[in-house]
């Protein structure tokens, strides 16, 4: 019974002294006296949150709303030069030339153009690729009245019948086209600035083709249309006059063409014509 009561007490002993242990390890509850008790150590650092953005006045868009970008993340473009506009009007003299019968046979006419560029200039602004976009009308007077020309099976609206034959001469020519280029310009003196008070030099070179309707006016029956198409060649040079934010043109040019049509009917001559075009040319860049 002696030693019974002697391990009883022993391990009393023992459950005690491990209670005073985990006890030890516990953090004391701190009372608000005195320096408060130290967190213990933890493995990881606890997130540093940032700090808040400013206020935003009111009205004031957000950065979402704002949509920021980085720089140069939506250009420079193509060659880094700037883009520039034009509108034109050009007038001037048409000479057909003596390459098939039919142009031969019309007399010196009128040439009238009007259109729009676009100038894709070089970062240096002293050159500049172009594309232009514009209508034109040639009238030509005939001057051979004596050729004549057989027509087969035409049809005479006024009486809805069908002519077998005739026989007309020509009297005019009427052209109507649209065109469509592209080209290169440079700078002989000065350059694209606006703010330059110098008058600039300019010369260029453009290539095109065209497509339209001619109307040919005859002896004997009213007229005769068909459509055609041709191609085209042109130098020109400009003098350009800075006004404010606009620059003024003037300037020479002269294109060579070439147009094919049927205007007249097969059995007949070529209804070709090509022709060379001495034009004033006058605009105006912004």
């Amino acid at each position: 019974m002696k030693r019974m009561r002697i391990g009883l007490g022993g391990l009393v002993a023992v459950l005690l002294c491990l209670g005073a242990l985990r006890a030890a390890d516990m953090p004391t509850p701190y009372n608000g006296a005195g320096a408060p008790p130290s967190a213990p150590p933890t493995e990881a650092a606890p997130a540093v949150l940032a700090p808040p953005g400013p206020a935003l006045a009111p009205g004031q868009p957000t950065s979402w709303m704002d949509y920021p970008r980085c720089l140069g993340c939506c250009g420079p473009i193509g060659r880094n030069g700037p883009i520039e506009y034009e509108i034109y009007v050009r007038n001037g003299l048409d000479f057909p030339l003596g390459g098939n019968p039919f142009g031969a046979r019309m007399d010196a006419g009128w040439d009238v153009a009007v259109g729009a560029r676009t100038l894709f200039f070089n970062p240096e602004d002293d050159a500049a690729w172009t594309a232009d976009i514009g209508f034109s009308n040639v009238y030509n007077e005939s001057r051979d009245h004596t050729t004549t020309y057989t027509l087969l099976n035409l049809l005479d609206k006024s009486t809805n019948t069908v002519v077998p034959s005739t026989t007309v001469t020509l009297e005019n020519l009427n052209r109507t086209y649209f065109n469509l280029s592209g080209g290169r310009e440079w700078y002989l003196r000065g350059g694209r600035d606006c703010d330059n008070a110098n008058v600039n030099w300019r010369v260029g070179v453009d290539v095109g083709g065209r497509y339209g309707t001619e109307k040919l006016e005859t002896t004997n029956w009213p007229h005769f249309t068909d459509v055609n198409a041709g191609v085209f060649l042109a130098v020109h040079t400009d003098l350009e006059i800075p006004c404010g934010c606009c620059i003024f043109l003037a300037g020479l040019r002269s294109e060579y063409g070439y147009t094919w049509a049927d205007v007249l009917q097969r059995q007949n001559d070529t209804s070709d014509v090509q022709d060379i075009n001495l034009l004033v040319n006058l605009g105006v860049r912004f």
